[in-house]
């Protein structure tokens, strides 16, 4: 059996995620970080899973809680208080905790599905970071 050779994946590209936030003005933005590798299991409460279609609409929300959000299939956008947009796609990963403020609105640009992980109130994403 002939196993072909796949490419180095390069380190700084790993499980980076896009943390949405509110900021203490009240606004929400976006920033990416780079989840650390390890032994600790990440202490999720709930796994949800969920279905959207190209062109469903979340107008403007804040999360109703902590949650780590896996792309599985299809694309979204994600668009914050300064007008930015985040796209995300199969293997993205988005940590949500604008739980106050403005929030952030969700537009689907293709069908999909997602894996929704409900985290503690008390959970710091920075302390999983590298």
């Amino acid at each position: 059996m002939q196993v072909e050779a796949q490419a180095a994946v390069d380190p700084a590209s790993r499980l980076t995620v896009t943390s949405f936030y509110s900021t203490p003005e009240g606004k929400s933005a976006a920033r990416r970080l780079r989840l650390k590798t390890g032994p600790d299991a990440l202490p999720v409460e709930a796994v949800f899973v969920g279905e959207f279609r190209k062109g469903d609409v979340e107008d403007w929300h804040v999360t109703p809680a902590k949650f780590l959000v896996m792309t599985s299939t299809g694309s979204y956008d994600i668009k914050v208080s300064d007008g930015s947009v985040e796209t995300l796609g199969p293997g993205a990963i988005a940590y949500y905790e604008d739980l106050t403020g403005e929030g952030h609105r969700n537009e689907a640009t293709a069908d999909g599905s997602v894996v929704l992980m409900k985290l503690p109130d008390d959970f710091d994403i920075d302390a999983w970071t590298a």
